[in-house]
């Protein structure tokens, strides 16, 4: 099995408290289940990887919107092009584009991956680093589903901007 590589997106369960925190856990606690993530950035030295969880829109009245409690500037929108998803909401301090996640129909969907729904990704942060051992049975999407260098970038910036000027709690 090939080692996840940034772009990627996983399946992982995320251990980061403030990850429940921020969106609208009532519980507060960590995920229990897997839940998709995408891989920032794989260190060639550790081989440790960081990773930011998705994290889905709920379906009200008025249509497809964030989750109560949900902290607005560390959930960043996302596109995922070619499936006729519709966008999420934003709300953000500073207007921002979604980032695409490109799905490719070439490619067939892994039988553990849950049909797609409007969703944010985490922007918070750069996001929880992984043990390379856990790493490597990380389930991984392949080219179904992948986030291209580009928009991996603009994640990052976002990453970078709140990290400065809005950081979570550590």
């Amino acid at each position: 099995m090939a080692h996840p590589a940034a772009g990627d997106i996983v399946m992982y369960t995320p251990t980061r408290i403030v990850f429940a925190i921020a969106s609208g856990s009532w519980t507060g606690k960590p995920a229990r289940k897997k839940r998709p993530c995408v891989v920032l950035f794989v260190n060639p030295h550790t081989a440790m990887q960081a990773v930011a969880p998705l994290c889905g829109a709920v379906h009200k009245n008025a249509g497809w919107q964030r989750r109560d409690g949900m902290v607005v500037n560390w959930w960043h929108p996302i596109l995922f092009a070619n499936t006729g998803v519709p966008v999420p909401p934003d709300g953000a301090l500073i207007q921002r584009q979604p980032i695409i996640i490109t799905y490719n129909p070439w490619y067939s969907k892994p039988s553990f991956m849950s049909d797609f729904k409007p969703s944010y990704i985490w922007a918070g942060d750069s996001g929880e680093w992984v043990q390379h051992q856990t790493s490597q049975q990380l389930e991984v999407v392949g080219e179904y589903l992948r986030v291209d260098a580009g928009q991996l970038n603009h994640l990052v910036c976002w990453q970078s901007h709140w990290a400065l000027w809005n950081p979570p709690p550590a």
